[in-house]
């Protein structure tokens, strides 16, 4: 609203057509390990199309080298900004391809990131938002004829700088699908598990 008062509209008609991913499984993972260990990773060895989003560059790389060391090095890329842009281009193309079968990526790997066949999205450690947070989760399964995997994986103990709204979603004892549409306000559909 703060926008069309902004922008001087008048008469304006807000239609809402949601967020909410019915073909999105919703799970929230405690750490076992140290997260700088990355071991919670381990699972990525069952080689399942999974982007994983990490909140800096330096994460990304290591933990690029640890999933490698797992699964092979050309079975992985690194994605974030400081890589060049030929360098991105050939990255996506490669996960798109079945060529690499783990993307490993801040950000930049996020709007705009349309690769319908991702079945998983691993989010390591807290994002700032909530919303930044359903924007990374929402990158799998982008084909609705597919069923896609989320994983929150967060330490034990959140940090003092973690909004409520991400605890909410992470301590909430009911349905993340229906915590996340009462947020973004939109309308809930139950779906058959």
């Amino acid at each position: 609203m703060d926008v069309i008062n902004f922008l001087h509209f008048k008469d304006v008609s807000i239609v809402n057509v949601g967020n909410d991913r019915l073909n999105i499984k919703y799970s929230v993972v405690e750490m076992k390990e140290a997260a700088s260990s990355f071991r919670d990773l381990a699972f990525l060895q069952d080689m399942v199309k999974t982007i994983v989003y990490i909140d800096n560059r330096k994460d990304v790389d290591s933990v690029a080298k640890y999933v490698g060391s797992l699964i092979g090095n050309k079975q992985v890329a690194a994605y974030h900004s400081i890589k060049s842009e030929e360098l991105k281009k050939l990255r996506i193309e490669e996960f798109k391809n079945n060529e690499k079968r783990v993307l490993i990526s801040t950000e930049a790997a996020g709007m705009g990131c349309d690769i319908r066949d991702v079945k998983r999205v691993v989010q390591y450690g807290y994002p700032k938002t909530l919303s930044m947070l359903i924007q990374r989760l929402g990158r799998a399964a982008r084909d609705p004829t597919l069923s896609g995997t989320s994983i929150f994986l967060v330490p034990p103990r959140p940090g003092s700088d973690v909004p409520q709204e991400l605890r909410g979603y992470v301590e909430t004892t009911g349905c993340r699908r229906r915590y996340l549409n009462t947020y973004f306000e939109n309308v809930h559909q139950d779906v058959a598990v």
